[in-house]
């Protein structure tokens, strides 16, 4: 959600000029935003929302900056906006974020439904037609359009050469990133390629080593910690895994179709169907099943040709993510709610 949010208020300011980002916690920037950018964040760190605290901390801001349209990322976060919003006439806007059969907790819930039924955003940004289906349901007097994450624009240089290895990439200790999986599976992959995972360290997800260890798989999975750099590894993978058990949006994914990486994914909830043509652009599994995900990446392992001819596919496929036409289509969203 950081990134995404930050790419977006990068990629606005080339088309709008003035753009403000406000922050509810104050923490280590890891995104950078562009310095035309006005960052609003509170003055001292937080680390436990106050939820009265922060509606004033917003309503100040926002009529301070006084924006003629807000952007929102998060559902709790819109509802948040919309209270502090009550007797302001500014219109605001947001970013559905989770998968569609993310369950929020019963207070949260709660509140979500009393906020947006006081003040109701004027449009809601979802991620994929999955999630469009889903939403319509809860956003009854919102306007609704799918508009997927901006695509980071590819580094392109240095070039690497393909490496055999697998990739995957992701945070740990999260059980919906499906790493477990993915190490299942390759206890069942018959070619010896390491699988190399990014987004922690070894000691953050004592499961996961635990698995490795029982599959005795301790020499075939290197953990390569967070990385500011992920795309040396997309240019570098030989295949790239995701295999999440429920994504809001795969953005591992079309980073690394962008790179011409020969991506492998389960059919979770949501996204990889829209944006995977079996195998043209990608190779779809059945979801869970970690038999076909060992038979997929033992073919792409021994069919070298197909590998680049499906990352070349890839590669094209994924421009469809680029700056300019995803802040097109929320300028679509937001003027026709004028």
């Amino acid at each position: 959600m950081e990134k995404a949010s930050s790419q977006m208020a990068n990629a606005l300011v080339h088309s709008v000029g003035k753009v403000s980002v406000v922050t509810i916690f104050k923490k280590k920037h890891f995104f950078k935003l562009q310095k035309e950018i006005s960052l609003y964040e509170p003055k001292t760190e937080v680390t436990r929302l106050n939820i009265l605290g922060t509606i004033k901390y917003l309503r100040q801001n926002i009529k301070s900056i006084n924006p003629d349209t807000i952007l929102v990322y998060n559902k709790f976060y819109g509802a948040l906006v919309a209270v502090s919003l009550v007797g302001v006439s500014i219109p605001f806007f947001i970013s559905e974020r989770s998968s569609p059969f993310y369950k929020w907790g019963g207070k949260l819930n709660l509140f979500n439904k009393v906020a947006f039924a006081i003040n109701s955003p004027m449009g809601i940004m979802v991620q994929t037609e999955e999630a469009l289906k889903f939403q319509e349901k809860y956003y009854r007097s919102s306007r609704l359009a799918v508009i997927p994450n901006i695509l980071e624009k590819p580094v392109l240089e240095p070039i690497y050469e393909r490496q055999n290895f697998i990739l995957a990439v992701g945070r740990l200790n999260d059980p919906l990133k499906g790493f477990d999986r993915l190490i299942i599976a390759l206890s069942k992959v018959k070619n010896n390629w390491p699988l190399f995972i990014v987004g922690g360290n070894a000691n953050e997800d004592k499961s996961l080593t635990l698995l490795i260890d029982q599959l005795n798989l301790k020499d075939r999975v290197v953990f390569k910690g967070k990385q500011n750099n992920v795309s040396q590894f997309y240019k570098q993978a030989g295949i790239f895994v995701i295999p999440s058990r429920s994504e809001g949006f795969p953005n591992v994914l079309i980073e690394a179709m962008s790179y011409g990486a020969p991506c492998v994914s389960f059919d979770f909830s949501s996204g990889p169907k829209e944006i995977i043509d079996n195998q043209v652009s990608g190779v779809l599994i059945d979801e869970g099943d970690t038999e076909k995900l060992a038979q997929a990446i033992d073919q792409l392992i021994e069919n070298e040709n197909h590998r680049k001819k499906i990352g070349d596919v890839a590669k094209i496929e994924s421009k469809k993510y680029g700056e300019e036409f995803i802040t097109s289509k929320l300028f679509d969203l937001i003027f026709l709610n004028a």
